[in-house]
């Protein structure tokens, strides 16, 4: 990473206020690409299409639209900001307005391809952060209970209160629900089985599958053991793959959850990871 980067890493880390995602920020900047724009230079111009989403390291740039002939100013955006057309960026239509540096400027850009790379991968993170944040409540749950507590597949579209016992390993990605399983037999209808949270479906075009120990759940006991359907301790890690449409390396992840309820995750390079 460039030492000059390092007001944009400050920036994102104010902005991400996340420290479980501080991790992606490497991988964020290097998504941007340093422009240096003269005083009196167009980042766009009016009737073009903008090529770039921009934060501004140093400098000063003005937007503005043509009124009848004369330039009126709609903006302007400082140092430590971000900016762009973004109508003009996002559709790839010709831009209404001008954006110029009033001053020299040092902008960090990045291209619409790449933009929507990240948005994917940001997407994918935040998925596993909210999955990882699930196997953790269910544990907590189970052990301050003293209890058994489930964690299975559901369908928020459909009925979130049933889980989805269909054998298969897909499906995850359509939702899941904790709840306190008394009975162990993962389904709410026990007066004690206390729904304690129920989760959304993924984003669009986020795949996540389970592998033969969680095709259909994942269940910790009292003690904070992770249990199979009979009730005995599963010692062999539960795997979780998760990626999106994308299916190429480096964008896919994978979680393990251990029989004591230990969470890891890494990025898997493989492009078939949720075909497999």
């Amino acid at each position: 990473m460039q030492s000059y980067k390092t007001n944009f890493e400050i920036y994102l880390k104010t902005v991400l206020n996340n420290e479980a995602l501080e991790h992606e920020i490497p991988q964020i900047l290097d998504c941007f690409q340093l422009l240096e724009l003269k005083k009196n230079y167009f980042f766009v111009q009016s009737g073009a299409i903008c090529k770039h989403f921009c934060y501004i390291e140093s400098g000063v740039l003005q937007h503005s639209i043509d009124v009848l002939g004369e330039d009126k100013t709609t903006y302007i955006a400082l140092k430590n900001s971000f900016t762009s057309a973004l109508n003009s960026f996002k559709n790839k239509v010709p831009s209404r307005k001008s954006i110029k540096a009033l001053t020299d400027c040092k902008l960090w850009v990045i291209d619409i391809n790449t933009f929507n790379h990240l948005l994917k991968n940001n997407k994918i993170s935040a998925s596993v952060q909210n999955f990882v944040a699930a196997v953790n409540l269910t544990r907590n749950a189970a052990i301050s209970r003293a209890t058994q507590v489930t964690m299975c597949k559901s369908d928020s579209s459909g009925d979130p209160r049933s889980c989805i016992n269909d054998g298969s390993v897909n499906n995850w990605d359509k939702g899941w629900i904790v709840f306190v399983d008394v009975n162990n037999d993962r389904v709410v209808a026990n007066p004690d089985d206390n729904l304690l949270r129920v989760y959304d479906s993924l984003a669009h075009n986020v795949i996540l599958k389970g592998d033969g120990t969680s095709q259909d759940f994942v269940s910790f006991d009292g003690r904070g053991f992770r249990v199979n359907a009979a009730g005995t301790i599963q010692t062999i890690a539960a795997e979780f793959k998760l990626c999106d449409d994308r299916q190429t390396g480096n964008t896919s992840r994978e979680i393990s959850v251990n029989h004591v309820g230990n969470i890891s995750t890494k990025r898997n390079t493989r492009a078939d990871v949720c075909g497999a």
